[in-house]
Formats: structure tokens, C-alpha cells, sequence
């Protein structure tokens, strides 16, 4: 006689487990389902504790909960951190399809999900339009005509078929130019066209295609700028000329890190404790960000998943800090940790207090926030300068705020 081991085991686990009742009996049809299906619905019999057991670092990581960004959703009904005066005129736009838009930003700030937005106001109005985005600048010089504009079986070696190009595909709809500023010269005489009348050539073909479509450029440079270095076309540059949307680096904007950061949460399906919310938002803040947004968000992504990995709760001291959201390096950093005349002067003074021998509580205190002061200043971080002096971070932040030493000390 046989025995198969996975069903006798289950029958085993099934009728020792004090969670089931003992008189369930596995019907035929169950049995055909499987092992797997069956255990299924056992877990759900005994509840999703069990589950939260294999879960790692649900101290303060849990799933679910969406209560911290719902305090911002009224604010930002759309997702988007953006003021009502950007949403007003996005909608605007979204009236008015044959106007251009022009969006400038550092990368990372959000352009791309600005087009989106423009894109979703649009179908509100007129149903499903199409939305082309094209990335210029990973687009090879050979190959952007022919991605753009379309091109003839046969018109060189390797196009096998007729292609229709990004133009013609966005027409009716929105064509998103990503880095707008690197399409070549020649390139920008024949968008230009496009833009002028709507007509427009295949690459190896003499018979006149038409595309009307609301053309969203998208670019890290001043395209006034690059009109005077040679590199970008006056006329095409006239030609977009008029409804200009500048998105300030993340920077310059600390005050939406809160809402940035609950949706960061919100799409990870993640939440954490009111206190550690308000620790990381002033902790984020003392960053350069250079990456922006983006880079905020990659950088939430990896703390969730590092704590997830090595089964941790979330804590401060375990974020990834990576080179991209620090202040650039430039000569002014090179000095400054050297003294300055004032701090020199300082020592001096607290050295004849020491050897005084009077007010000690006073010298303590002066000694404590010089040494705090000094490590803030030779390290990037509040953490770094925590485990350098060998206190922990909530300490130095008590200390902080009692000898009123500024966070930006840190940055060069």
C-alpha cells in the first residue's frame, strides 16, 4: 500500500490542530483542488494573525492604513503635490488643447506627472486621447526623425517595414518631449513645421501626413539659454513661447515634505507611528536632494524594503543616505570646518572659565554645546554626528533645541 506524504500530513495537521474542528471531513472536490487551495481556506477559518507572523518588522511597519495621507487628500485630491494655481491653469489648458506648454525643472521634480495630470484633465472632457511620451535624450541622433516622424519601408537599410513615428501616433492627443533641448537642429525645423501647420513628412516618403496634438516640452535647461549658446532654434522656441510652468527643486519647497511623504507611505500600502513620522520629515529636511522627488521617493522605497528584509522596525538611524542627496562638493566645503576667528576666540574664553574654577554648571553647558556644535558642522548628518560624540540621536536633539544649535550648520 501507498501513501501519499502531503495529504497524510495534512490530514495529520488538520485534525491535531486545536483551531479546527476535529469532525471536518475533506470532500472529493477537495481533495482535487489540492493541497494548496485547502490551506487557503483553513487560514482563513483561523484568522490573519498567522499570517502577520510571517510578515518581518510589523512593529512599525503595517500594512494597510491610509491615515496619514488622508489628512492631505483634500489638499491634493489628484495625488499630485501641487498648488491650486497649477491645478487651476492645468485645467485651463486641458480647455484650450492647441496650446503649448513649456515645463522646466531640475530632474526628479515632477514634470512628467505634470503631462499626466494635463492628460487626465483632457479625457475628463473629450474621453480616451492618446498620450505619447518620447524621452529625447536616450533617443539616438540617426534614429530621430525616423522615431518622430515616421518612416517608408525601404527608406534605409534595416527598415523593413512602414512605421507611423511618435507624431502621427499622438495625434488627437498630447505629445509629451521629455529633454526637448537635445532634439538635433535639424530635427527642430521639421517639429517646427508641425507645430506651424500640422504637416509633416515620412522619412523616405514625398506625400504629406497630418497631426494635430497638444505638444508638452519638458526640460532640466533654460531653453532662453540654450537659444543663445546655438543649441535650440529661436523660432521653435518663439513657437512655445507663452504658457511656462516651473517646477522649484524639492529644496526649495521643504514645507510639502510632509505631504510627500505620507503619499510615499500611501502607495506602499505602509504606515508608521505619528512620532516617527514627524522625526523623518525633519530629518529629510537637511538634505540637499539633489535627485529631487524622485530620489526622495527611491529613498523611502529602500528604508521600507531594508526593514522589511532584515526584519527591523523602521527607525531614523537605519535610512539609506546616498551620495545624490547631499550638498555638491565645491571649494566653500573644503573650509568649512576650519575655525573661524569668533569660535577661536570662544575657546580661549571657555578655557579661562574652566581654570577659574566658578559658574561650573554655566562651563559644562558651554563646553556641551561647543562639542555638539563642532561635530554637527564636521558631519552630514544629525546621526553621524550622534554616534561620533557616542549619545543617541534623541539625545542630541534634546540638546538641540536646549543651546538652540540650527540644523543647517551641517550643510556647506
Amino acid at each position: 500500500m501507498t501513501f501519499d506524504v502531503k495529504r497524510v500530513s495534512l490530514y495529520i495537521r488538520l485534525f491535531l490542530s486545536p483551531q479546527i474542528n476535529r469532525k471536518t471531513v475533506m470532500s472529493d472536490r477537495t481533495q482535487r483542488q489540492g493541497a494548496g487551495s485547502f490551506r487557503q481556506k483553513e487560514m482563513k477559518r483561523m484568522g490573519r494573525a498567522s499570517r502577520k507572523e510571517c510578515v518581518p518588522g510589523l512593529e512599525l511597519v503595517r500594512l494597510v492604513d491610509d491615515s496619514l495621507w488622508s489628512r492631505y487628500q483634500k489638499e491634493y485630491p489628484y495625488g499630485l503635490v501641487i498648488g491650486c494655481d497649477e491645478i487651476t491653469l492645468l485645467k485651463g489648458l486641458a480647455a484650450n488643447a492647441q496650446a503649448p506648454i513649456v515645463i522646466t525643472g531640475e530632474t526628479g521634480t515632477g514634470k512628467e506627472e505634470m503631462a499626466k495630470l494635463l492628460h487626465r484633465f483632457r479625457c475628463d472632457g473629450e474621453g480616451r486621447i492618446p498620450f505619447v511620451i518620447v524621452n529625447c535624450a536616450t533617443i539616438a541622433e540617426s534614429l530621430c526623425e525616423s522615431l518622430l516622424f515616421g518612416h517608408r519601408r525601404g527608406a534605409f537599410t534595416g527598415a523593413d517595414a512602414s512605421t507611423n513615428g511618435y507624431i502621427h501616433e499622438a495625434s488627437g492627443g498630447i505629445l509629451f518631449l521629455d529633454e526637448i533641448h537635445t532634439i538635433p537642429l535639424s530635427i527642430q525645423q521639421k517639429l517646427l513645421r508641425v507645430m506651424n501647420d500640422g504637416t509633416f513628412n515620412r522619412l523616405g516618403e514625398t506625400s504629406q501626413l497630418h497631426s494635430r496634438f497638444q505638444l508638452v516640452a519638458a526640460s532640466t535647461r533654460d531653453l532662453d539659454d540654450e537659444v543663445d549658446e546655438g543649441r535650440f532654434l529661436l523660432d521653435l522656441r518663439s513657437r512655445l513661447t507663452g504658457i511656462d510652468i516651473h517646477l522649484l527643486p524639492l529644496r526649495d519647497r521643504k514645507a510639502d515634505l510632509p505631504a510627500l511623504v505620507a503619499r510615499r507611505f500611501s502607495d506602499n500600502g505602509v504606515s508608521i507611528s505619528g512620532d516617527l513620522f514627524a522625526q523623518l520629515v525633519e530629518y529629510l529636511a537637511q538634505f540637499h536632494w539633489r535627485g529631487n522627488i524622485r530620489q526622495l521617493f527611491k529613498a523611502i522605497d529602500t528604508w521600507i524594503l531594508m526593514a522589511s528584509v532584515k526584519g527591523q522596525p523602521l527607525c531614523i538611524e537605519g535610512f539609506p543616505v546616498f551620495k545624490g542627496m547631499l550638498t555638491p562638493a565645491s571649494k566653500g566645503c573644503e573650509s568649512a570646518t576650519e575655525e573661524s576667528p569668533e569660535e577661536a576666540s570662544l575657546h580661549i574664553d571657555l578655557f579661562k572659565e574652566v581654570l577659574s574654577g566658578r559658574n561650573m554648571l554655566k562651563t559644562m553647558d558651554a563646553l556641551e554645546a561647543l562639542m555638539i556644535s563642532s561635530a554637527l558642522k564636521k558631519h552630514r548628518t544629525i546621526s553621524e554626528a550622534a554616534k561620533a560624540l557616542g549619545l543617541p540621536r534623541s539625545t542630541i536633539d534634546a540638546k538641540r533645541r536646549k543651546y538652540g544649535l540650527a540644523t543647517s550648520t551641517m550643510q556647506c
